[in-house]
Order: structure tokens, then C-alpha cells, then sequence
């Protein structure tokens, strides 16, 4: 289900992230078993994906999952790696343009090496990784 709202733990995502400001970006969570989108936006098939891996992985204990991946930097990046592949695999599937593929792929590197998820890999290597 996708929900217009923050998710249960909201308050500790803005203390780990608390240079990065939520109020001007639309952010979708995903805490188990549900989706929240608190910006009520469209969101795109491929972002379902993402947060659909997230969900996965999560394993019905999401308490757990993201006290890990607030307080682990190494897992964060593995568990962003994992929904971003998974993303991208999914682009592959329905854009036939390799220049959309490409800029597809720059947004998602650049979102992965950006402060809303504490600056845990340069442009790069998240391109790199996410291939």
C-alpha cells in the first residue's frame, strides 16, 4: 500500500539526515509492508522497483532494517546498491534509448552520491556499481 504520509520513523531518518532538508524534495520511504509517499507525487514504475527491493529486504522487520541503515554507512550503501541495480535493470527492460538509459543512470549515480544518503560513494563508483 502507498501511503501519504512520513513513515513511523521519520523523526530519527531527520536526525541522521539532519543537513538534508525533506520539506523541499519529494522523498518516498519505504518501511514494511508499506510505501509512503508524504508528497502524495506520481511515482515512476522504476522508483516502485527501488522501493519495492527496499521492502523486500526489509523482511518484515523494518525496525531492525533501518536502525542498520541509519547508523551503518556500509550498509546503507549495500541496500542503496541493491535497489538502485534492480532499478536500472528494470530501465534496461522499458527504455529502448541509450541516451535516456545513460542520463537514467547519471540521475540515479548522482542521487546515490548525494547528502540525502550521507555522501557514501562519488558519481563514479556509484556509476560503476550500479551497472
Amino acid at each position: 500500500m502507498i501511503r501519504q504520509e512520513y513513515p513511523p520513523n521519520f523523526n530519527k531518518i531527520q536526525q541522521v539526515f539532519s543537513s538534508y532538508v525533506f520539506d523541499d524534495m519529494p522523498i518516498i520511504f519505504a518501511y514494511w509492508p508499506d510505501i509512503y509517499n508524504p508528497k502524495a507525487i506520481v511515482i515512476p514504475r522504476d522508483i516502485l522497483v527501488h522501493e519495492e527491493v527496499h521492502l523486500e529486504r526489509q523482511n518484515k522487520n523494518p525496525e531492525e532494517w533501518w536502525n542498520r541503515y541509519l547508523t551503518k554507512i556500509n550498509f546503507r550503501l549495500e541496500e542503496e546498491l541493491a535497489a538502485y541495480r534492480e532499478q536500472y535493470k528494470f530501465a534496461k527492460t522499458i527504455i529502448n534509448d541509450r541516451n535516456k538509459l545513460a542520463k537514467g543512470l547519471m540521475r540515479a549515480a548522482h542521487c546515490l552520491a548525494s547528502p540525502m544518503y550521507g555522501n557514501i560513494i562519488n558519481i563514479q563508483d556509484a556509476i560503476e556499481k550500479i551497472k
